[in-house]
């Protein structure tokens, strides 16, 4: 008889302990599970940190499946979720649901949009439908180029059925999702405290550096975040913007995309669909998407190449979760700029106070950024010392 593993799982429960339950083979930290809790089934998140219990194993339950369509969590956000947990006194795997999609809180395997190209192989080619079958030729020949099934329904709706039969037959090609090239549309030209400002942060890629970026609106705080996310993506990294939800506008949106034509833009906000969140938190986490522009939970979101985060109005007081995990986005965002070793940007016209007295003038920082004669103040990079976790 096999003998059964302790597996330590996180739910989400408003209590303090995980939870321990049976599986004939070990799981890694991360790993979604479908648990039985009471008289209802709950999805779990195994976590090997938690030490384990020594306990009669008649009394616990098996876990009834791994949910394995998608790679364990990545350690650096349980290490998030961990930290956040002790800092806001509330119960770890509460925690760890509230900074999850709603899609992924749910005991049931998720769908998400397929990123890969196809292409007709020697078969494939050899394999031309009859010049009758109008919409298969079309199909075919629009295959004898690399493309993705979205590109490929808009070619016609049978695409999807089109593709199944010819996967079948062996005729197709897979090919993994490609980044496509960069591309920076032209930049404003900065003025010198911009520059300067610029130059600042830009000094720190690659490194922790926490910086207070003043500057009333107007006065070209976005054009800095811009031209230091190019930096950026040219070296291969990830950017994190956190926004309030007011300001997340589709004006901004398209300034981000006209500038990065190319790049892969998430947007993550309370008006969104499960599947169009969960969809964009795992392109994110995947590497697939170069910018992620959110709200406050998207401080959250797990960034493996991550290069750089921004905070923009720093000082706005929906970055506080007012119930559940009461959560500031702002303090996370520089504790986990601090874990990734990227600097962070908190930019605002009014800081909050508490950046006034733990801020302070770098040599290459004291700038102001000024936009003509409109601004009655500018815009000061100032290096910010965080406190210990």
């Amino acid at each position: 008889m096999t003998a059964m593993q302790s597996i330590r799982v996180w739910l989400d429960v408003p209590l303090r302990g995980a939870f321990t339950y049976l599986h004939p083979q070990p799981l890694p930290s991360g790993q979604r599970v479908r648990v039985a809790f009471g008289n209802r089934e709950m999805c779990g998140v195994v976590d090997n940190s938690v030490p384990p219990q020594v306990l009669d194993e008649a009394r616990c339950k098996p876990i009834l499946a791994v949910l394995d369509e998608l790679p364990p969590l990545p350690e650096a956000l349980l290490q998030q979720v961990r930290f956040a947990a002790r800092y806001y006194l509330h119960p770890q795997g509460q925690a760890l649901f509230t900074a999850l999609p709603t899609a992924l809180r749910e005991p049931r395997a998720v769908t998400l949009a397929d990123r890969q190209s196809y292409r007709l192989n020697a078969a494939g080619l050899a394999a031309e439908p009859s010049a009758r079958s109008t919409v298969q030729r079309q199909l075919w020949q629009a295959l004898q180029q690399a493309q993705s099934r979205a590109a490929l329904r808009r070619v016609h709706p049978q695409a999807t059925a089109f593709l199944r039969q010819r996967l079948a037959a062996g005729h197709l090609d897979i090919l993994p999702w490609q980044a496509p090239p960069l591309q920076v549309a032209a930049a404003l030209t900065l003025n010198d405290e911009q520059q300067a400002a610029l130059d600042a942060v830009a000094a720190k890629l690659g490194r922790f550096g926490a910086f207070l970026l003043h500057g009333i609106t107007g006065s070209g705080k976005t054009e800095v975040y811009l031209q230091l996310i190019a930096r950026v993506l040219a070296a291969g990294q990830q950017a994190l913007v956190i926004i309030p939800e007011i300001n997340l506008t589709p004006q901004l949106i398209a300034r981000f995309a006209q500038r990065f034509p190319a790049s892969h833009i998430v947007c993550l906000h309370s008006g969104l669909s499960d599947g169009e969140r969960l969809q964009g938190w795992v392109d994110a986490w995947q590497g697939v998407a170069d910018i992620v522009i959110g709200t406050r939970l998207a401080v959250f979101t797990p960034l493996p190449r991550a290069g750089l985060v921004i905070v923009d109005e720093e000082h706005d007081g929906s970055f506080k979760q007012q119930d559940g995990l009461r959560y500031h986005a702002r303090d996370l965002a520089v504790w986990r700029a601090n874990q990734a070793q990227v600097p962070v940007l908190l930019g605002s016209a009014t800081p909050a106070w508490r950046r006034w007295p733990t801020s302070r003038p770098a040599a290459t920082t004291g700038c102001c950024c000024r936009r003509g004669r409109t601004a009655a103040r500018g815009c000061r990079a100032s290096g910010w010392s965080t406190p210990a976790a």
